[in-house]
C-alpha cells in the first residue's frame, strides 16, 4: 500500500527541477570539488568537498526520488563507496536514463527535470580550462530556444510566475554575452574570473528561483525597479519608432489633413463653420462622438497600463535574480547594452582590490573568486 500511494504521489513544485540539476552536479562538476585546504572559517555547504557534500547530495536524491519507488539511488551509493568510486558516472547515467523513461509519459514534468539539468551546465560546466567558447555555446540562441520551450512547457511544475522571469533573465545574459562575445572569445584567460564567479553566483539565484526555494511574489529591489525602468522606457521608444516607421504614410496623411483643416478654418473665417460641420457629419456617418471616443481612449490607456504595469514587474523580478558578469565595458559597449535595456553591471572595485583571497560567496567547487555586482 505504501508503494501505490507513493507511485501516486504528485511531485512538489520545482522538485522535478531540483532533480534534473542534482543529477546534472552529481554526474559532472560535484566530482570536480576540491578540499580547500586550512580554511581560516567553517564551511558553507558550497564549498565542501565531494567526500563531505556527497552524504548530504545522497539525502536529497533520495528525498526527490521518493515520488517514483521503482527508482533508487543504491546502485550510487555502491558505486561511490567503491574503490576510486569506479563505476559512478555509469550509475549516474543508467539512473538518469531511467528517469527519462518515468518521465516520458509526463511532458511538464520531464520538460523541468531537462532544464534543471542544462541549467546547471550552463553554471558549472565553464571554467578556466573550458575557455570562453563553451560559454558562448551555453548562450547561443538556438540553446536557448530549447531553454524557453522546456520553461514553457514546465511552468505548471514550476513555481507560480517563475518560468517568465527566468526567460527574462536569460535573455538578459544573452544579451550581454553578445555584446562581449569577442572579449569572452579571445580574452578568456583575464574574463574567466569574472564570468565563471558570475556564473556560479547565478547557480544559487536560478536554483531557489526554479526550484521553490524563494518567494516569488516578494518584491524586487530598488536596484531591480530601476533597471526594469530602463529596458521599460527603451521598449516604449523602441515601439514608437515601430509604429511611426511602418505607418508613416497614414500618419503622414493624418497630419496632413489636419493642417490643411486648421488652415482654412483660420484662413477663411466665413468657411470656418463649414469646416467644422464637415468634420461633424463625417464623424457622425462613421458613429464617432465625444463620448465614444473618450470611452475608446479610456479603454486602450487602461489596458496599455496594464501591460507596461506587467511588463516592468516582470523585469524587475528578472533583474532581481540575474547576476552579469562586472567585466569593464568601453563606451561603445555600455551604450550597446544600455541600447538593448540591459544594465551595465556595476562593480565593487576598491572592495576587489583590496580583498586578497575573495570573497565568501565566491569561494566555489575549489576556487576562490570574486563575487559579480548586479
Amino acid at each position: 500500500m505504501a508503494d501505490e500511494a507513493a507511485s501516486n504521489q504528485t511531485p512538489p513544485v520545482g522538485s522535478m527541477f531540483a532533480l534534473g540539476w542534482l543529477m546534472a552536479q552529481l554526474f559532472g562538476p560535484l566530482q570536480r570539488r576540491r578540499a580547500s585546504g586550512n580554511s581560516t572559517h567553517l564551511p558553507t555547504l558550497a564549498e565542501l568537498d565531494a567526500d563531505n557534500y556527497m552524504p548530504m547530495a545522497f539525502l536529497e536524491l533520495e528525498k526527490l526520488l521518493a515520488p517514483y519507488p521503482d527508482l533508487s539511488d543504491a546502485d550510487l551509493k555502491t558505486a561511490w563507496n567503491s574503490a576510486e568510486h569506479q563505476g559512478f558516472t555509469g550509475a549516474v547515467m543508467a539512473l538518469h536514463l531511467k528517469l527519462l523513461d518515468e518521465l516520458v509519459l509526463d511532458p511538464p514534468q520531464l520538460s523541468a527535470y531537462q532544464l534543471g539539468r542544462a541549467l546547471n551546465d550552463t553554471c558549472w560546466l565553464p571554467d578556466k580550462a573550458s575557455g570562453g567558447e563553451l560559454v558562448l555555446r551555453q548562450f547561443d540562441r538556438h540553446r536557448l530556444a530549447t531553454l524557453d520551450a522546456w520553461l514553457a512547457g514546465a511552468s505548471s511544475a514550476l513555481p507560480d510566475q517563475s518560468a517568465a522571469t527566468m526567460s527574462r533573465s536569460l535573455q538578459n545574459w544573452q544579451d550581454w554575452i553578445d555584446i562581449n562575445a569577442n572579449k569572452v572569445k579571445t580574452g578568456w584567460a583575464d574574463a574567466y574570473r569574472s564570468v565563471v564567479a558570475a556564473l556560479r553566483t547565478q547557480a544559487s539565484a536560478w536554483h531557489a528561483l526554479l526550484a521553490s526555494e524563494t518567494d516569488t511574489n516578494a518584491q524586487p529591489s530598488i536596484d531591480a525597479w530601476v533597471y526594469a525602468g530602463q529596458s521599460i522606457l527603451r521598449t516604449t521608444r523602441l515601439l514608437m519608432m515601430t509604429i511611426l516607421r511602418r505607418f508613416w504614410i497614414l500618419v503622414a496623411v493624418i497630419a496632413a489633413a489636419t493642417g490643411g483643416l486648421l488652415y482654412l478654418a483660420s484662413a477663411n473665417t466665413s468657411g470656418t463653420e463649414k469646416v467644422w460641420t464637415s468634420l461633424v457629419t463625417v464623424a457622425a456617418a462613421v458613429g464617432v462622438t465625444g463620448t465614444s471616443l473618450r470611452a475608446a481612449a479610456t479603454k486602450a490607456s487602461g489596458t496599455l497600463e496594464q501591460d507596461i504595469r506587467d511588463a516592468a514587474i516582470l523585469d524587475a523580478r528578472a533583474w532581481a535574480v540575474t547576476w552579469l558578469p562586472t567585466l569593464q565595458q568601453s563606451r561603445l559597449q555600455q551604450y550597446r547594452l544600455t541600447n538593448r535595456g540591459v544594465a551595465v553591471p556595476q562593480a565593487g572595485t576598491n572592495l576587489e582590490k583590496a580583498s586578497s583571497s575573495g570573497t565568501l560567496a565566491g569561494e566555489v567547487a575549489g576556487e576562490r573568486e570574486p563575487v559579480a555586482v548586479r
